[in-house]
C-alpha cells in the first residue's frame, strides 16, 4: 500500500485514508487532524532531534529464497541482512547514471525503487543550477506486518471445538477461505518540519533558518515477507503427479528384489531356528542310541564252584 493511499496526495488533492476515515468517524483528534482511534498511542510533546552528518543508522531486511521442493511444499528459507546507511548523504548525476540499473542505485543509496523517477528529474535540474540534493535520514521508525486469515461467515452445520472434544452444532460460524491478506502497523510522523541547518566550515558554525510548511511522513505499506497459501498451484501439484508417477515406476521395476531381499531377511532367524532345533534332535537321538545299547549289553559267563 503506497504512502499517498495512507496520508493523501498534495498535487492531485486526492485525500487518504487518515483523511476519510477522521471525516466520517470523528472523535478526538491529534494536532487537530486525524481520528486519534486510528493510533495505539501518541507521544504527549514534538520530539526535537538534532541529526548531524556523522551519524549512522542501521537497516535490518530479511531475504526469503525457495528451492524447488520448498516450492512445492510451501516452505522457505530466510536470511538476515544488516546495512549501515549515513544519515545525511549527497547524491549525484553522475551516481544515479553510472548506476548498473535503478535497483542497483536504489539499494546503494537505499532508496524506494518507485521513487527513482521523481528523485532523478530533481537531481537533474539541481545540476542543471550547479545545486547538491542531500538525502536526508532523520529517524530510524519500526514497521510490523503479520498475515492473517480470510473467510466468509456461513450458516449451516459445522464442527465446535469444546474443550478436547469435536462436536456438530448448527448457526452462523467462520468459513476460512486462505490468508490472501495482512495486517500493517507503522510509526507515522505528523507536521514534521526542519526548523534549521547548520553549516560548519573552518571550525565556524553558521546557523540557516529553514522556512517550511509541516509534513506528515508515513512509509509505504508492505506484505510479509513470508506468506502462505492454501492448497496448492497448478503447477505444484503437477510436479508432485509426476514425482508420484516417477515413484511408482521404480517401484514396479525394483519389487521383485526388494521382495526377495526382505523375504530372506524375514527368513533369516526362522533358518537359523530349524537348524538349531535339527541339531538338538540327532544330540537327543545319539543320546537316546547309546542308552539302549548300554541297557541291552549282557554281562558274561562265570563257572561256579565250591570252597
Amino acid at each position: 500500500m503506497p504512502a499517498e493511499k495512507l496520508l493523501g496526495e498534495e498535487k492531485s488533492g486526492k485525500k487518504g485514508w487518515l483523511e476519510t476515515y477522521t471525516e466520517n468517524f470523528g472523535g478526538e483528534l491529534v494536532n487537530d487532524k486525524y481520528s486519534a482511534a486510528l493510533f495505539e498511542k501518541v507521544d504527549a510533546a514534538f520530539t526535537d532531534k538534532t541529526i548531524t552528518s556523522d551519524d549512522t543508522f542501521s537497516l535490518t531486511s530479511v531475504t526469503t529464497s525457495q528451492n524447488l521442493w520448498q516450492k512445492i511444499w510451501g516452505t522457505s528459507t530466510s536470511y538476515t541482512n544488516t546495512y549501515t546507511m549515513s544519515a545525511i548523504q549527497d547524491v549525484t548525476l553522475d551516481d544515479m547514471d553510472n548506476a548498473l540499473n535503478e535497483k542497483a542505485f536504489c539499494d546503494e543509496f537505499f532508496v524506494a525503487e518507485g521513487d527513482f523517477d521523481e528523485l532523478y528529474s530533481y537531481v537533474k535540474k539541481a545540476a542543471a543550477k550547479d545545486e547538491t540534493v542531500y538525502l536526508f535520514r532523520y529517524y530510524q521508525s519500526e514497521y510490523f506486518a503479520v498475515e492473517l486469515s480470510e473467510g466468509m461467515y456461513e450458516t449451516g452445520f459445522y464442527t465446535q471445538i469444546v474443550g478436547d472434544m469435536s462436536m456438530p452444532a448448527y448457526g452462523r460460524h467462520y468459513e476460512h477461505e486462505d490468508t490472501n491478506a495482512y495486517l500493517c502497523q507503522m510509526w507515522v510522523q505528523l507536521d514534521f518540519d526542519i526548523i534549521d541547518l547548520t553549516f560548519t566550515k573552518d571550525n565556524v558554525d553558521t546557523i540557516i533558518p529553514v522556512v517550511m510548511s509541516p509534513m506528515d511522513i508515513a512509509a509505504d505499506g508492505t506484505p510479509p515477507l513470508v506468506t502462505t497459501k492454501d492448497g496448492l498451484s497448478w503447477w505444484q501439484i503437477l510436479l508432485a503427479v509426476i514425482a508420484l508417477v516417477f515413484a511408482l515406476i521404480l517401484l514396479f521395476k525394483f519389487a521383485p528384489v526388494i521382495v526377495y531381499a526382505v523375504g530372506k531377511v524375514v527368513a533369516l532367524p526362522f533358518k537359523a531356528i530349524s537348524s538349531a532345533s535339527k541339531k538338538s534332535q540327532e544330540k537327543r537321538r545319539e543320546s537316546k542310541e547309546i542308552k539302549e545299547s548300554k541297557a541291552n549289553k549282557k554281562p558274561p559267563d562265570t563257572d561256579g564252584g565250591e570252597v
